[in-house]
């Protein structure tokens, strides 16, 4: 089995939840934490405006930015959880996808998701990208909802 529990990360306030949940299992689990963001992959419209304009494609879809939030919450969790704090950001188009695909890749101990639980209309009209990963992932998945505790 791995030592190593993934954290999906997604910009929103949602991960202060989740990377204290997930602090909390690699203690338990004697394990790293490794966060993961996925960002989208870029239409080929845009790579090809991107071309024509001499832009950079990483520049294009937000990559450098995203780089470094990461990174600096990879940072700061490292100094504070003493724990081994690794990070990836992935390119892809469907997000569930791509995060139960990466943990079962890395055969991560758990997955730990923050959720905004939504009302089964907000899921019935749009999905949730945490709904496909518990029913989906042949790994544990721990979702952490608002009003759980945290530091």
């Amino acid at each position: 089995m791995s030592s190593e529990v993934m954290v999906a990360l997604d910009g929103s306030e949602k991960e202060g939840r989740a990377l204290a949940v997930s602090v909390g299992l690699a203690r338990i689990a004697h394990a790293g934490v490794r966060l993961v963001r996925v960002i989208r992959a870029p239409s080929d419209r845009t790579l090809g405006q991107a071309e024509l304009l001499g832009a950079d494609k990483a520049a294009m879809i937000g990559r450098p930015g995203v780089e470094g939030q990461v990174a600096e919450t990879a940072r700061r969790l490292t100094m504070e959880a003493e724990l081994l704090i690794t990070w990836e950001v992935i390119e892809g188009e469907n997000v569930a996808e791509v995060l139960i695909r990466h943990a079962t890749a890395r055969d991560a101990c758990v997955v730990v998701m923050g959720t905004r639980a939504p009302g089964s209309v907000g899921l019935a009209l749009a999905g949730s990208v945490a709904d496909r990963v518990v029913r989906e992932c042949p790994i544990p998945v721990v979702l952490v909802p608002p009003g759980a505790f945290y530091m």
